[in-house]
């Protein structure tokens, strides 16, 4: 299998900013994460990637972006993905 490089326009895939306000929705404004992912984004992945009764794992699950796009496709689209979540924190 050999993949030609893709871009994705901001309106496909979101921004950074949209992940930041997207789990400032969720979980309020003091959650410190500067850098998440838009869900746009990982739904667009997680259909091209798995197939709709597979298994996701994100070793760097850092904000819980794809665990909530997961349960938001499944909920859509009535499939029957699972997730796998690691956070590794240092700090804590």
């Amino acid at each position: 299998l050999e993949l030609d490089a893709v871009s994705w326009s901001s309106q496909e895939s979101g921004r950074s900013r949209e992940g930041v306000e997207e789990l400032d929705r969720a979980v309020g404004k003091e959650h410190n994460f500067q850098t998440v992912k838009p869900l746009r984004l990982f739904r667009k992945i997680i259909q091209i990637w798995c197939p709709p009764s597979g298994i996701v794992m994100d070793p760097f699950a850092g904000s819980g972006t794809t665990g909530h796009a997961v349960l938001e496709l499944n909920a859509e689209l009535r499939h029957e993905r699972r997730f796998i979540l690691v956070e590794n924190c240092m700090a804590c």
